[in-house]
């Protein structure tokens, strides 16, 4: 059986953002906290990946629109998006 064409594209999305995972808190922490940093962002990570569909289902149920699921997933995107340019590296000795 042949796999839907998107199949490649979203492992690969999958694939960079376990790598941005991996090599972020060591590029923005000290050596001392680097487990903190990593801690916290696969805690957040995960929490959002647990909520946002149950929002998605809220939504939709509550507006009975098809395409009001798709809100809560935009919104995060657009968030992440304009959060990106504020994280500052530390300058390295």
């Amino acid at each position: 059986m042949l796999a839907p064409s998107g199949t490649g594209a979203t492992s690969r999305r999958q694939f960079m953002l376990c790598v941005l995972m991996l090599a972020l808190p060591p590029l923005l922490a000290p050596p001392e906290d680097v487990h903190r940093v990593a801690s916290a962002m696969f805690t957040i990570s995960y929490t959002c990946a647990a909520i946002a569909p149950v929002l998605s289902g809220l939504l939709w149920d509550m507006t009975g629109i098809t395409w009001s699921a798709f809100l809560p997933l935009g919104l995060c995107a657009c968030v992440l998006v304009a959060m990106a340019p504020t994280i500052r590296l530390p300058a390295k000795a």
